[in-house]
């Protein structure tokens, strides 16, 4: 038997969904926000960056988490997914329930590790901790060993431009550079908040993860891998979007990397550990 289904009858259709899936997101973002929050903080531009573009058909504004890891050397680009963390071993896959023997001892290891599916699992965030501390002074490290050999040799043209790239990366330390720093990774949200208690420094957040095989001094090795957060953009509620919009309109084309930061947002993790914005502190 066929049903006939009239425009009235659709529109009542999708007008349900819709309000469905509203009720829905808006009972998460309840749930969310129901207790104490699990991480509260004053984080800014150097941390949570606006888009360079605002398209005039996108009605919303979101605002990127920009997070890293320590690197044995300074570098020109934050972290984000795209290097191996120190902190992040074999130890540790096997804790978020990688099987790490079974499949390395296997002929197939390379094979099997590179398409293993990955896994959401509990990210920790320091801000502002030791892990920026550490990034900074290596960065200073660069410099003073730039300069060092410099000075041994200062007719080399491509040792001028290192110590102008160092300084250059050093400023950028200082002043735009993210001072949120991913340090560890576990299953259990309480277990990592005991470990992890000052909620003023440490946001424990949900991310992806997966093992990466790589082969170093004829030594077959398996490190983890952070693909993304699992939410790495924030919604700006509508009563700050204007102010927030303004500083994107008026310059999207200017080189911002020595710019100090034009804003400073009270912002918070959730019950859920989904993040949002509370009040903009500074601008």
């Amino acid at each position: 038997m066929k049903i006939a289904y009239s425009s009235r009858n659709l529109f009542i259709l999708a007008f349900s969904i819709l309000l469905i899936v509203n009720l829905i997101v808006l009972f998460g973002v309840l749930a969310n926000r129901s207790d104490t929050p699990d991480f509260t903080g004053n984080l800014t531009e150097r941390e949570l960056n606006l888009p360079r573009r605002i398209h005039n058909e996108n009605s919303g504004l979101t605002l990127q988490v920009v997070w890293r890891t320590v690197t044995n050397k300074s570098d020109d680009s934050y972290y984000s997914g795209s290097d191996f963390h120190a902190w992040f071993n074999d130890k540790k896959l096997t804790e978020l329930g990688f099987k790490v023997d079974t499949l390395l001892n296997s002929k197939e290891y390379q094979h099997r590790y590179n398409n293993q599916l990955p896994k959401e699992v509990y990210i920790v965030l320091e801000y502002n901790g030791e892990s920026y501390q550490k990034s900074l002074l290596n960065t200073k490290n660069e410099l003073l060993e730039s300069k060092e050999k410099l000075t041994k040799t200062p007719d080399d043209k491509k040792l001028l431009q290192r110590v102008e790239r160092a300084k250059k990366n050093l400023e950028k330390e200082k002043i735009t550079k993210s001072r949120l720093f991913a340090i560890d990774a576990g299953l259990d949200h309480a277990e990592l908040r005991g470990r992890y208690s000052d909620r003023s420094k440490f946001i424990i957040t949900k991310g992806i993860v997966r093992p990466i095989f790589y082969s170093r001094e004829n030594k077959n090795r398996v490190v983890g891998y952070i693909t993304k957060l699992s939410i790495e953009r924030i919604h700006v509620p509508l009563k700050f979007k204007k102010e927030l919009e303004s500083l994107t309109n008026k310059d999207t084309t200017k080189n911002t990397d020595l710019t100090p930061p034009r804003y400073n947002i009270e912002f918070a993790y959730g019950k859920r550990a989904e993040p949002y914005i509370i009040s903009i502190v500074g601008f």
